[in-house]
């Protein structure tokens, strides 16, 4: 075997399918010289979008008569939950796929660094390597999703030969447009007067065309944004320096009204001519939809102080994806929107963000270059250096990044409070200084007067129009997502970047340090034992009555409280644990047992059954319980679905109540599991035989998986009130 034959197979395996099933041998890709995996889901609705796309644009692409016709395969790489899901949606697509392996077909994506779906990977057909890998600006799917077949073979020098043929007309559009060839006329809103395109650029340096679908309701806040941005930008570099021009794109719905949202610019083009269409749509090198922003630069052909030159005449700066997407994150600060002034601003933010860095110390970035301090407490500015003094050296402070628009934030913040207050009744040195992202000062306001005790313990804040000084400090401590606790020690000493799971563990274990997280672990540990020997103790009391044993399987000890007087199970709050009864596992015959609900509040349940080998039995919090893999089976009257590895639509099924009586049974001998409520197994209530799966023949055991529950259980005949279905249940 070749070395160039074993390197593709070592990546690809030694076969890969047809849509028809047809095996062919991976050693037959060796005449290729690339090869494009596409790693795409049928659950995917993006995936499902390009498809078509794909298997339109490959189709044309083989049957075409071009010498470079053979030159490219496309496999495609399933990230589908089944089997069956994996073969129907490749039924939709014109190239072979890798045999469906969820666990060697995700490693394939980890070994691309594929990060989500659909996505498309180029490799050499000889080496097996990455071919982009030094151009991740290459999008292979957005080359297909605008040139369609023409985009194959999707080579380094065919995609340079499409940039080329993309750069060629996207002057030639640009050239029609400047020259008024392409006929625009655009509405002035103070004089409500007709005017050509070209008056509009020859009286300003940039132009940006705004794409609306009429969608004013959706658009509105970031109508007004761009408004504002466009006059920010005019007053820092000169009325005539930018105008928005509102373009009125297919409009979104019946509601829609492109008059309205053109109120917010100077200028619009309500009714689009077809001309304008498809110059857009050149420019874009895709499908134009809203938003879009088409920045549009006059340039009088000089060149600049670092040596770059431009050529006069109409520029396109950029994407307008991602100008859209600068212009909205940074505003007037990354003018005029392209790949350079992007880069300039994030070099600025990076020299900030280091120099809050070296200011951390005695929080020096609290402090002004005059000294002044950013900080406040009930509308009054308080010098640094006396809120360090009340804090002490070994005191602790807490930044606080929140919001009053955050529900999440909403429910942590009297936490919070609850915990300063504590701490600071034990006479310790514990303060917090709230980093607001509201959207506005009056939110900021009213949220942090609320942010006090009715003993008058309440938070410090950063003075609201400290907006820059705020972005940095969520970039420089890795604030993706609010509310965040940052806790560090006034010398600037980082204790905890997840202080809301530090303070978790309460105020004893202040300041939530290394040692007194050792110290709770220790705690924890202790308290641990105590609960899997209490356990243990129920365990041999069940044996020693000569009792099934009943036991928590998987879930934090102590969260499953089991009494054995009443045979009541109490699964906890906050937890989702499994309780089974191993030694009930039933090889042939019937299995049956009922639970009656005492009491369910907020809680859920699957109540079912599992392989022998079915539940990894474990001591820690877990989110899956009996159902959720191909080992076990659950039913689930509060969801009002069945479980087999995912959730099924439970047909005719009714939610389950306080005082139901549920009956789970197991035929073994024919695979078969059947549920009832009340002693009723009726088929037309989603009741009987709820599953059939020849798997069950091996054998099953009891299973209940719940939290916020409390139930009363039978087995094995005592104090059973219905008992177990009859044989016309597992006929019907």
């Amino acid at each position: 075997m070749s070395a160039t034959t074993a390197s593709i197979e070592d990546i690809l395996g030694p076969k890969i399918v047809t849509n028809t099933g047809e095996e062919i041998e991976t050693t037959s890709l060796s005449s290729k010289k690339q090869i494009i995996i596409y790693f795409s889901a049928h659950w995917c609705p993006p995936c499902r979008n390009f498809t078509p796309k794909l298997a339109k644009a490959y189709k044309e692409y083989i049957e075409g008569s071009e010498k470079d016709h053979n030159e490219t395969t496309v496999i495609f790489c399933s990230w589908d939950n089944s089997d069956e899901e994996f073969s129907e949606y490749h039924k939709e697509m014109t190239f072979p796929a890798l045999p469906f392996d969820p666990s060697k077909n995700q490693e394939l994506g980890e070994k691309f660094g594929v990060e989500g779906i659909p996505s498309m990977v180029a490799i050499d057909a000889v080496t097996g390597e990455e071919i982009f890998t030094d151009d991740k600006a290459v999008d292979l799917r957005a080359l297909v999703a605008t040139h369609g077949s023409t985009a194959f073979p999707l080579s380094p020098d065919h995609i340079i030969k499409l940039k080329e043929q993309a750069e060629a007309k996207t002057k030639a559009v640009l050239k029609d447009i400047d020259s008024g060839s392409i006929e625009v006329a655009v509405i002035e809103k103070l004089s409500e007067q007709e005017k050509p395109l070209t008056d509009v650029l020859s009286q300003h340096e940039y132009v940006g065309l705004l794409i609306g679908d009429g969608n004013h309701a959706f658009m509105s806040d970031f109508f007004q944004q761009a408004s504002s941005t466009m006059l920010e930008t005019n007053e820092k570099n000169g009325e005539g320096c930018f105008k928005l021009v509102y373009v009125g794109w297919a409009l979104e719905d019946e509601e829609s009204d492109h008059s309205k949202c053109s109120t917010h610019f100077p200028y619009s083009i309500p009714n689009i001519s077809d001309g304008l269409q498809s110059a857009l749509r050149d420019l874009a090198g895709e499908e134009v939809h809203s938003p879009m922003l088409f920045i549009l630069h006059r340039s009088k052909g000089l060149c600049k102080l670092d040596g770059t030159c431009e050529s006069a005449g109409l520029h396109l700066l950029g994407d307008p994806m991602e100008v859209l997407m600068r212009f909205y994150r940074h505003g007037v600060e990354a003018f005029p929107w392209d790949a350079t002034s992007e880069s300039i601003l994030e070099a600025r933010k990076e020299a900030r963000i280091n120099e809050l860095k070296n200011k951390l110390p005695n929080l020096e970035f609290l402090k002004k270059c005059d000294g002044d301090s950013v900080l406040m407490k009930k509308d009054q500015s308080i010098p640094v250096d006396d809120f360090l003094s009340s804090v002490g050296d070994d005191g602790v402070i807490g930044l606080y990044f929140s919001a009053h628009w955050c529900p999440p934030c909403r429910m942590f913040t009297p936490m919070l409070l609850e915990c300063l207050e504590e701490v600071k009744g034990a006479g310790k040195k514990f303060e917090i200084i709230f980093c607001s992202s509201d959207k506005n000062k009056e939110e900021f306001d009213e949220y942090f007067e609320s942010m006090i005790t009715s003993n008058g313990v309440g938070f410090y804040a950063l003075h609201y129009n400290e907006r820059a000084l705020k972005s940095d400090l969520s970039e420089m401590f890795g604030v993706d997502g609010i509310p965040t606790l940052i806790l560090m020690k006034p010398d600037g000493t980082i204790i905890s970047d997840d202080g809301r799971n530090a303070l978790g563990v309460g105020a004893k274990y202040f300041p939530w340090d290394s040692e007194a997280l050792e110290r709770l672990k220790k705690d924890q540990t202790e308290a641990e034992l105590k609960l899997l020997e209490k356990e243990k103790e129920i365990t041999e009391e069940q044996r020693r009555k000569g009792l099934p044993v009943v036991e928590r399987l998987k879930g934090e000890p102590g969260s499953v409280e089991l009494d054995l007087s009443t045979k009541v199970l109490t699964f906890a709050e906050q937890n989702f644990s499994t309780v089974g009864n191993r030694d009930l596992l039933t090889k042939s015959g019937v299995l049956y047992y009922e639970l009656e609900i005492i009491d369910m509040t907020d809680g859920l349940i699957q109540v079912g059954c599992s392989l022998e080998d079915g539940v990894e039995v474990c001591n820690e919090r877990s989110a899956d319980g009996v159902g959720d893999d191909e080992k076990s089976w659950a039913v689930d009257g509060v969801r009002v679905a069945k479980w087999h590895g995912d959730d099924i639509e439970w047909e005719s099924a009714k939610e389950w109540k306080v005082g139901d009586v549920i009956g789970f049974a197991a035929n073994i001998d024919m695979g078969k599991l059947a549920v009832s409520i009340n002693g009723s197994w009726e088929p037309a209530n989603g009741l009987g035989v709820v599953f059939v799966d020849d798997a069950i023949k091996a054998g099953v055991y009891p299973c209940i998986t719940a939290g916020e529950f409390k139930l009363k259980y039978s087995f094995e005949g005592e104090n059973m009130k219905y008992g177990a279905p009859s044989d016309g249940v597992w006929e019907a």
